[in-house]
C-alpha cells in the first residue's frame, strides 16, 4: 500500500512547463555528451534564455516535465565538485567521483567534464532529485531550471534569433 501511495503522490506532483533554451547551434535533441555544461539550463522566460547568447543564434522553446527538483545557488559553472558539496557528499566520495571521471575520460578518449557531468547526474539522481531549480546570477536573472535527463525535454519550437 505505502508504494502505491508513494507512486500516486509522485503522479500528482508532477510538474509540466514550458521553458525556454538559447543556443548558438540549432539541433533537434538535447544531448549530453554534446556540451561541457552540467545539464541543460532553461529560463522561465524567452529573454533570459535570448540573453544567454547575446541575442544570436536559435531560441528553444521546451516542454519540460519533472517530479523531485532539488534548490540550489548559482555555481556558475556547476561543477561535480561544487553540487556534491552542496547535496553533502563527503570530500572523500567526491575526489572518488572525480578520479573516477578522470579514468573514464581516459579509456573513452573523451572529455573529463562530460564524464563528471555524467556522475553529477547519477549522484542527483540517487539522491532522488530530477531537476535544480535556482535564481539565476547571469544572463539577465531570473528563475532558472537545470534538466539532465534528455526524456525529460520534449522540443515545441525553435525560432532563429
Amino acid at each position: 500500500m505505502k508504494l502505491i501511495m508513494e507512486g500516486w503522490r509522485g503522479f500528482l506532483t508532477e510538474t509540466q512547463m514550458s521553458v525556454f533554451h538559447g543556443n548558438s547551434k540549432k539541433f533537434s535533441k538535447f544531448d549530453p555528451r554534446k556540451t561541457n555544461e552540467f545539464g541543460f539550463h532553461f529560463g522561465l522566460d524567452p529573454k533570459q534564455a535570448a540573453h544567454r547568447i547575446n541575442n544570436n543564434g536559435f531560441l528553444y522553446e521546451v516542454m519540460v516535465v519533472y517530479r523531485h527538483p532539488v534548490e540550489m545557488p548559482d555555481f556558475g559553472r556547476w561543477t561535480l565538485r561544487d553540487i556534491a558539496s552542496e547535496l553533502g557528499t563527503p570530500e572523500e566520495e567526491i575526489k572518488k567521483l572525480e578520479i573516477l571521471a578522470a579514468e573514464r575520460a581516459k579509456e573513452s578518449g573523451g572529455s573529463m567534464r562530460v564524464e563528471q557531468n555524467v556522475l553529477t547526474g547519477a549522484l542527483l539522481k540517487d539522491a532522488g532529485y530530477d531537476a535544480i531549480h535556482y535564481v539565476n546570477r547571469g544572463e539577465g536573472g531570473g528563475q532558472a531550471l537545470i534538466i539532465w535527463d534528455p526524456s525529460q525535454i520534449i522540443i515545441k519550437e525553435i525560432k532563429k534569433l
